[in-house]
């Protein structure tokens, strides 16, 4: 199954001045839209996650996550649909890497990236799915509205590899979150469970 086998119904955002950037994702949307996997994502699988239980102001509820597993309980280049994460056991089922988003404003909520993976544009590729992902939707990806040190150098790195070109946050933030699989945790409890 390969959910960006759809056309565009709305361009993405990329600063054409950057032109080597620009033709880079120009290339990584074409390879996507053409089933070529991401060589960053070389050896994983996908589960595709579209999760109903977020409400706004209108009682309208979704948002979507690109969860990526390093391991050999799917083929390489899989993409599982599902409405709730498949693996889903701390820690041992806890995914490599992922990104979320709210389907109502777009807007990006958490990019993680295990940390012997990071560095590898693992990130950046996720967000550049993301944002082909939504073009096909006719939308436009946002990033949030506060942000994180580590986050900014993300942007950063998609501003001038990529040529994305997203406003940055507003305000960024100092402070750090620890998230289980996709739910947050507290501090203290995720320091017991290292103790064990």
């Amino acid at each position: 199954m390969n959910i960006f086998d759809k056309p565009l119904l709305t361009d993405l955002p990329l600063n054409e001045d950057n032109e080597e950037g620009f033709q880079r994702a120009i290339n990584f949307k074409n390879n996507l839209l053409d089933g070529i996997w991401p060589e960053e994502l070389d050896g994983a699988w996908i589960n595709f996650i579209t999760v109903d239980q977020e409400f706004d102001e209108n009682d309208q509820k979704k948002y979507q996550i690109i969860a990526v597993y390093f391991n050999d309980k799917k083929t390489p280049g899989t993409i599982v649909e599902s409405n709730e994460p498949i693996f889903n056991n701390y820690p041992e089922d806890y995914p490599d890497a992922y990104i979320s988003w709210g389907t109502i404003g777009w807007q990006i909520w958490e990019i993680y990236v295990k940390p012997g993976l990071r560095r590898a544009h693992i990130g950046a590729t996720l967000a550049s799915m993301a944002a082909v992902y939504a073009a096909q939707n006719g939308k436009v990806i946002q990033r949030p509205d506060t942000s994180t040190p580590d986050a900014i150098q993300l942007m950063q790195f998609m501003e001038m590899y990529y040529a994305d070109a997203l406003p940055y946050p507003d305000i960024v933030s100092q402070s750090y979150r620890v998230y289980t699989p996709f739910e947050e945790t507290r501090i203290n409890y995720v320091e017991e469970i290292f103790k064990e």
